[in-house]
């Protein structure tokens, strides 16, 4: 008995898809990391070191992708289950979007007119100004 339990141990590790995800050299804890194989998807997150492991998986190819809040997704092909070799992701920072706007605004600024008010209604819906009104007596 005791050997079939060893066995079983030993066959469960195998069966394992693993890897870690950083970003500059420092663990991402709390990834979204999706392995889709034959048809079939298989989800799990990453642990406070940034390793993620799914059991399971059936051996063959595949695809993992990593998806993290403020960061670029990254997706690889792979071979999968107990033939696969760990499988290794660096997150970018996502770029945002009012970054991405304030660039577009920028390349543009020597070619507005200053009467054109295209250019401060873009700004102004992209960083959600409201005006204030105070009384004061």
């Amino acid at each position: 008995m005791r050997r079939v339990l060893l066995f079983l141990t030993f066959a469960g590790l195998a069966a394992a898809q693993t890897g870690y995800v950083h970003s500059g050299g420092q663990a991402i804890p709390g990834a979204t990391v999706t392995a889709t194989a034959g048809g079939k998807t298989y989800t799990t997150t990453t642990g406070a070191d940034g390793h993620y492991t799914f059991l399971g998986v059936p051996d063959g190819k595949g695809t993992i992708q990593v998806q993290m809040f403020g960061f670029d997704p990254v997706s690889k092909p792979s071979v999968l289950g107990p033939i696969g070799n760990p499988l290794d992701f660096n997150l970018q920072l996502a770029e945002s979007q009012a970054a991405r706007r304030t660039a577009q605004f920028a390349g543009r600024a020597g070619q507005t007119n200053p009467n054109d008010t295209q250019l401060q209604n873009d700004v102004m819906d992209e960083i959600k100004w409201e005006p204030s009104v105070t009384a004061t007596q």
